[in-house]
């Protein structure tokens, strides 16, 4: 390699040359660019024997043209790499706590804020059913005060998140016989309390506590919690007329889907509403037993009472029944030549028809 004496003998004072620029070899010392390599990391070269063969010999690449510049070029300019922080390359911390962040405040249909204020009791119930809803978690009134003076007076209501708490079992028999079962009871720290307000005459919010411990599914709540697959007045009354129609439960729940897109059904709360309903109407029309066992009475004072049940279906529903009493058995006997009847159909609350047997004595009576 050539060099540049001029460049050498003729430098300013200004010059800056870097460490080890000049190398002193042996006799004839040589003026040359030094570039030392970077030290090889320990145990780069592995200790072999007298008749290894060095293969796989990993070779640098090579460095671009002009990397170091021409021959006049002086180093300088050296590109520092930016100190990084201790902590640079750590995961940030992660949150425990799912807490509304201002940003998202407005986004939601339904806010709450402390010291909101509401008309009454009913409005509160069903801010609160919608508020949670949106958000996606379930709820539960924990607490429900009422006026000592009057006790139709709600005056303090309390609600938590239902995954609030932790379960105490009551059981006081053998913890070793019984079987393990998993909680929802997470401990939740979600809670808020309304409070009746004498002189403003209104229910006010004294306590949020915004901040939940688990994470907040909208999307599925009504899937996971009752509460929210709840049937409202309209439902019920559809619920009650489609069953006296005898529509199948299966085709009552598709209905259901059309109509209401809106609410989730689950095919076992149509059937246990159904049930319900049919239980309820089994109570209030008990009107079929009362009648049977006052017949029944009668038999047992007289054994000339003339009764016939008629049964139909496989649950054996009563269909038909024809009574006649002592004294009309008689009369029957006597002026059995002429006979009218008179039949009605689906003329009392029962849809069913009425059949009257009448017969014409001498007296024409």
């Amino acid at each position: 390699m050539e060099l540049n004496w001029d460049f050498f003998l003729n430098f300013s004072e200004d010059a800056i040359f870097p460490e080890n620029f000049f190398k002193e070899n042996n006799e004839n010392t040589v003026l040359e660019d030094i570039i030392t390599p970077p030290e090889s990391p320990e145990n780069f070269y592995i200790e072999i024997n007298e008749n290894t063969v060095l293969e796989d010999i990993i070779t640098p690449p090579k460095s671009p043209n002009n990397f170091f510049g021409n021959e006049n070029t002086v180093l300088e300019n050296i590109i520092t790499p930016p100190e990084f922080s201790d902590n640079f390359f750590n995961e940030p911390p992660i949150e425990l706590f799912f807490q509304s962040s201002v940003d998202n405040f407005n986004t939601y249909q339904y806010n709450l804020r402390k010291e909101d204020s509401f008309d009454d009791w009913m409005s509160v119930d069903t801010f609160m059913y919608n508020y949670c809803l949106e958000r996606g978690f379930g709820y539960q009134i924990c607490r429900n005060d009422k006026n000592p003076n009057n006790p139709s007076i709600t005056i303090h209501k309390s609600y938590r998140c239902s995954f609030g708490g932790t379960y105490k079992p009551r059981k006081n028999i053998n913890q070793e016989l019984q079987r393990e079962r998993g909680s929802n009871k997470f401990n939740c720290q979600w809670h808020c309390n309304f409070t009746l307000q004498k002189l403003e005459n209104q229910v006010k919010c004294t306590t949020l506590e915004d901040i939940h411990n688990h994470e907040l599914i909208p999307t599925d709540i009504p899937h996971l919690n009752a509460r929210y697959r709840q049937f409202n007045n309209e439902m019920m009354q559809d619920l009650k007329f489609f069953t006296e129609c005898k529509v199948a439960p299966v085709v009552q729940l598709e209905i259901f889907k059309k109509k209401y897109l809106q609410h989730v059904f689950h095919k076992q709360d149509v059937y246990n509403s159904i049930y319900r309903l049919r239980k309820n109407n089994e109570e209030e029309n008990s009107d079929t037993t009362s009648f049977l066992n006052i017949f029944l009475e009668k038999i047992i004072e007289d054994p000339h009472w003339k009764i016939f049940v008629q049964h139909s279906g496989n649950e054996r529903r009563l269909s038909g029944i024809f009574w006649m009493s002592p004294s009309q058995h008689e009369l029957y006997q006597q002026f059995h030549d002429v006979v009218l009847n008179d039949n009605t159909c689906k003329t009392n609350k029962y849809n069913m028809h009425l059949s009257v047997f009448m017969i014409i004595e001498n007296f024409a009576m």
